[in-house]
């Protein structure tokens, strides 16, 4: 009874596929959407990403000037496809931009504004800290974790290169934290991720001042 229902199972099977209607050309899109498919509501559908970073303030005004410029614009048709590319070639040497902001940070900065997330400064480092006079080589304490019961906690001389001198080696913040794990004897995977940023257990031993709080 075992082998003829495999079978009659496996002669199903071929009748399915045989279906005209059953498997889609080779080449073709499939279009899962949650109305037609229920079973795969949970497909998240593609979202749109929100744009940031440089924008031009006056399109119009910019185009203008750079036709009085002399820039030309051109466009390729990309082979075996609908999409067009646009370049915008400079008078001067012939570069190709590919994007109106492109052009406008090349040649016309005062069109463009930068949002706040490009304008974003980077943190300081030790070093920086140092030239800023905010603090001065000295005794530095790594504390982990800063509120309740430390676990480790290690102290070196932050030297004037920035660098943290502890146990016959120079370290950055990160390998310092590093560091400090090793000689604690404690998993660093207990602080919950897997990179420990430096930087936000650091605490001068004389002043008591956060390195945190002065980035």
């Amino acid at each position: 009874a075992a082998p003829a229902a495999a079978a009659a199972a496996l002669d199903a099977s071929i009748a399915m596929l045989a279906r005209p209607d059953a498997t889609p050309p080779r080449g073709a899109s499939i279009d899962l959407t949650a109305e037609e498919s229920p079973g795969l509501e949970c497909v998240p559908r593609k979202v749109a990403r929100a744009s940031t970073g440089s924008r031009v303030t006056d399109r119009k005004a910019l185009e203008e000037r750079m036709a009085a410029d002399g820039w030309t614009k051109e466009e390729k048709q990309r082979e075996g496809s609908a999409t067009v590319d646009k370049y915008w070639i400079d008078p001067n040497g012939g570069k190709k931009c590919r994007s109106i902001i492109e052009v406008a940070r090349r040649a016309y900065p005062e069109y463009v504004s930068e949002s706040a997330a490009a304008t974003r400064t980077a943190k300081k480092s030790l070093e920086d800290l140092i030239g800023e006079r905010l603090i001065a080589p000295g005794p530095i304490v790594f504390s982990w974790p800063m509120t309740g019961e430390v676990r480790v906690r290690a102290e070196g001389i932050l030297n004037a290169s920035g660098k943290i001198w502890y146990e016959g080696n120079e370290y950055v913040p990160t390998g310092f934290a590093r560091r400090a794990f090793q000689a604690c004897n404690v998993d660093p995977s207990a602080t919950g991720t897997t990179f420990i940023n430096g930087y936000d257990y650091l605490t001068m031993k004389g002043s008591g001042v956060r390195i945190k709080d002065l980035r």
